[in-house]
């Protein structure tokens, strides 16, 4: 019967649970500008940008700029990714936001806004599509931040559809657990002394059967 060494036991029992959570990033349209401009994604308005994939994933989480007036914050918006701009046959759904305040100007705050998203894909093109944002004050509008990044970006109204400067965002994969180096360090010492320990342990009791073999 195999058995599992102490040392690597203890080892495995501290290092998971203090494990840090890395977020993958799985496409960057470029930081948030903040003063550059604001598309609409309230009151009938979509945006939609597209995203390269360059390795099969499966997302977790999207973080990308908002505006909105003095007073105002994100609340939930729908969201959506296809092959196509404005396209939701990958996944679709309706998220809370949670925003960071990044800057304020005379048009209003500037936020970071992450919220949950899914979507398992293989690599090629994507459009993400964000619509319908509410806020914490109704009938105030949220606007998308312009950074005219890489991507390629749409603004729908009704049945007119606009080219227009692509926006920030992040896509994230599911984060996987990553060892912090402390946590390798302490872990390892302990480990270190339990398999001392251990071997320490052994020898007497191979000492004590030597004893008594002979007393025998």
């Amino acid at each position: 019967m195999t058995t599992l060494r102490p040392s690597l036991g203890l080892f495995l029992v501290l290092i998971l649970p203090l494990c840090s959570q890395a977020d993958i990033v799985e496409y960057s349209n470029g930081s948030i500008s903040g003063s550059t401009n604001g598309w609409s994604i309230s009151a009938g308005t979509a945006v939609s940008n597209s995203f390269i994939i360059s390795n099969t994933s499966t997302l977790s989480s999207a973080s990308f700029g908002t505006w909105a007036q003095l007073g105002v914050t994100p609340d939930q918006i729908d969201w959506s990714i296809g092959t196509t701009a404005f396209g939701s046959e990958i996944s679709s759904g309706t998220s809370s936001a949670t925003n960071t305040l990044i800057s304020t100007h005379q048009a209003g705050n500037v936020f970071q806004s992450t919220m949950a998203i899914s979507g398992s894909l293989t690599p090629g093109t994507y459009y993400f599509t964000l619509q319908n944002a509410s806020s914490n004050s109704a009938g105030y509008p949220i606007y998308w931040d312009q950074n005219s990044g890489a991507s390629t970006a749409y603004s729908k109204t009704g049945s007119t559809t606009s080219s227009i400067g692509s926006e920030s965002f992040t896509l994230y994969s599911a984060s996987t657990a990553v060892p912090e180096p402390s946590t390798i360090l302490m872990a390892g010492g302990l480990s270190l002394f339990a398999s001392l320990a251990w071997m320490r342990n052994r020898q007497n009791r191979s000492s004590m059967l030597k004893n008594s073999a002979h007393v025998a």
